[in-house]
């Protein structure tokens, strides 16, 4: 079975192949503006999920003690020899683990790791980024009006960007960061460098 970071490092480049095969088949005139739209908010949605995924197997990897984080200083504040067994153990603090945002990742992280674990490389502005792709996910999947009101106030409003008529979250992604990168590249790559830094 593949590493965690590895799995993820392949889903995550998959969705950007989609989102670049999106842009080029648009600049052909070959799909429309809301095919593409569509194409960002599925794409943002299967790349965070894959996060989502990776943060709970390397939870459990690292608990058990398999090799998937090079710093031999993480220690377990309990002995488990079985991912099945370390997820039981997990959900008895809680039967639906909170693994994201960025706080409940560390407080979790706390309970069964001694000072040092990977996870708490997770500075501010890392925490940053993973609760504003919370956000972004929480606003595709939910179109409820207290989702898209935080989306706006936590993100557009300050992103400089004019309030879309529609498609808030495909509307921010799509919007460039630079003139080759928008700002879904970017939240996929930071996410990117997150995972690694938690496999590494």
């Amino acid at each position: 079975m593949a590493r965690p970071f590895e799995d993820l490092r392949s889903e995550l480049a998959r969705c950007s192949r989609l989102v670049r095969k999106q842009r080029k088949l648009l600049s052909e005139g070959r799909v429309t503006e809301s095919d593409v739209d569509f194409i960002y908010e599925i794409a943002f949605l299967s790349a965070y999920v894959s996060f989502e995924v990776f943060i709970e197997r390397q939870f459990q990897a690292l608990l058990v003690g398999k090799p998937y984080f090079k710093n031999k200083a993480v220690k377990s504040r309990i002995s488990v020899r079985s991912e099945i067994v370390a997820r039981e153990v997990i959900r008895g603090v809680n039967q639906f683990p909170k693994f994201l945002p960025g706080d409940a990742l560390l407080k979790l992280s706390d309970i069964f790791f001694s000072p040092g674990h990977p996870f708490s490389r997770l500075d501010g502005s890392k925490k940053q980024v993973i609760d504003r792709a919370q956000i972004i996910r929480n606003v595709i999947a939910h179109r409820s009006a207290s989702a898209i009101t935080k989306f706006q106030k936590t993100i557009l409003s300050q992103s400089g960007l004019r309030p879309p008529q529609r498609n808030p979250a495909a509307y921010y992604l799509r919007s460039a960061v630079s003139q080759s990168v928008d700002r879904f590249d970017q939240i996929v790559g930071d996410l990117a460098l997150i995972g690694r830094e938690f496999a590494e």
